[in-house]
């Protein structure tokens, strides 16, 4: 698997302390997957979408906080 372009879009709270944000990755891969891992420390998300063909779909996300990574379930 690898990532051919990022898209990032990131709203700033400077005060807060925080952001919050959207990423859009492109992938290439080189077999059928069920999960794709992230690194993901001190991140919320929200939601995630797998799109393939065009058609749009939700992912279940499972943090993995020792490794500070999250799982995408497709």
């Amino acid at each position: 698997m690898r990532p051919s372009h990022y898209a990032v879009h990131l709203t700033l709270d400077l005060e807060a302390g925080t952001f919050r944000g959207e990423v859009a990755i492109d992938l290439a891969l080189a077999r059928t997957q069920t999960a794709i891992e992230l690194h993901a420390a001190d991140l919320t998300i929200d939601k995630a979408e797998l799109t393939a063909g065009g058609s749009a779909q939700t992912v279940t996300t499972v943090p993995h906080p020792k490794r500070e990574t999250v799982a995408l379930r497709l």
